[in-house]
């Protein structure tokens, strides 16, 4: 879900839209970039595990503004018991301006649903959204290429 506040017509006058997606279940590795480290915000991933139990890794890739390579955190392991949302609060190294989190299922666990929380608190009212994520391609199938002696170059 996404929300969004926005302000007409002065501060006293707010109007809240929110958007919401699905996902499906996935045994793969998925990712999220560019989430916020700032003061008043908070990160917070929801993990799901649908009809077994679960187990994932989450890991942090930091991103100190160009000042040195990124370097993963070490892995933090999570059991889900199935049909049951793990909340995770996320704590970012420190001196960082973003981050991507990323959560890996442990080989041979069940399937899993991942969603992200970012709360983002403000003296005109809480700034929340998030959306569920879905799992990165890791294998790309190429096509086999042949030479075909009917077609003519010229």
């Amino acid at each position: 879900m996404a929300g969004v506040r926005q302000f007409i017509g002065g501060n006293k006058a707010q109007q809240d839209t929110t958007y919401s997606s699905g996902t499906l279940p996935f045994t793969g590795t998925s990712a999220v970039s560019g989430l916020p480290v700032r003061e008043a915000t908070t990160v917070n991933l929801m993990v799901t595990a649908v009809t077994e139990d679960a187990v994932v890794d989450v890991t942090l890739l930091p991103f100190r503004a160009g000042e040195e390579v990124s370097t993963p955190t070490k892995p933090r392991r999570v059991k889900i018991a199935a049909g049951n949302v793990q909340w995770l609060a996320v704590d970012p190294p420190a001196g960082i301006e973003w981050f991507t989190a990323i959560v890996t299922p442990v080989e041979g666990s069940g399937p899993v649903l991942v969603a992200h929380q970012v709360r983002e608190v403000s003296k005109y009212g809480d700034l929340v959204t998030g959306y569920p994520w879905l799992p990165l391609r890791d294998t790309v199938t190429v096509p086999v290429a042949q030479e075909d002696l009917g077609l003519t170059i010229r």
